[in-house]
């Protein structure tokens, strides 16, 4: 009788050992940064360095923002040049003054984080070109471009994405495109045909065609 209670015993001892399950780690809750205002403001017409302005130096200049818990930025880099110094130089001096964000969170406590986007230089119009009839205009030349952006499971839009007539991709500021990004808007939930949540990449195209005439 000794030896069956002794391995009744050991029996018992083992059932509370298998139910102590270790409990699911849930998944920290994230909301998306966005930029503090108009990130179209930043870097204006009456920035454009006096010097490239004679030259007509035009170019665009990618750039990668680092900021801190409260949305200060505290370093630009240059990820892409214009093929000017200056420009360069200019893009990232004009975004350590202006530009500041709305910093993302992560189980309700802000985070440090980057942000990527691009300048784009073009000699500013003046209007006087209206005016004077011997001005030579610049022709349409062909175009087409793409706007791309996720609407995730929950209606959030992190970021938006601009592909370039060549095919090359960048990151649109908020507000800012040929339509306006929605980065940083909810939109309501998508679902499937089930009504399950789901994620949605919408995609607005724009062209330009120049045809010769028969």
């Amino acid at each position: 009788m000794r030896h069956a209670f002794l391995i009744g015993l050991g029996v018992m001892l083992c059932v509370p050992a298998a139910a102590m399950a270790r409990p699911r780690s849930r998944p920290p809750v994230e909301t998306p940064a966005k930029p503090n205002g108009d990130a179209g403001q930043w870097v204006l017409p009456d920035d454009y360095p006096p010097a490239a302005l004679r030259n007509n130096d035009t170019g665009t200049t990618g750039f990668r923002l680092t900021y801190d818990e409260t949305g200060k930025v505290t370093d630009c880099e240059v990820t892409a040049s214009s093929g000017y110094a200056d420009l360069d130089a200019t893009t990232c001096r004009v975004l350590l003054l202006r530009a500041s964000f709305i910093p993302g969170t992560r189980n309700g406590k802000p985070v440090a984080s980057a942000y990527t986007s691009s300048v784009k230089w073009n000699i500013p119009d003046n209007g006087d070109d209206d005016d004077d009839p011997d001005t030579p205009r610049t022709l349409p030349t062909a175009y087409k471009g793409q706007l791309v952006y996720t609407i995730a499971a929950d209606g959030t839009v992190a970021r938006c994405e601009a592909v370039e007539n060549d095919g090359t991709r960048h990151e649109v500021a908020a507000g800012s495109g040929l339509v306006a990004c929605p980065a940083g808007k909810t939109f309501p939930i998508p679902r499937d045909a089930g009504g399950k949540p789901v994620a949605r990449r919408v995609t607005t195209t724009f062209s330009v065609a120049v045809d010769d005439v028969p």
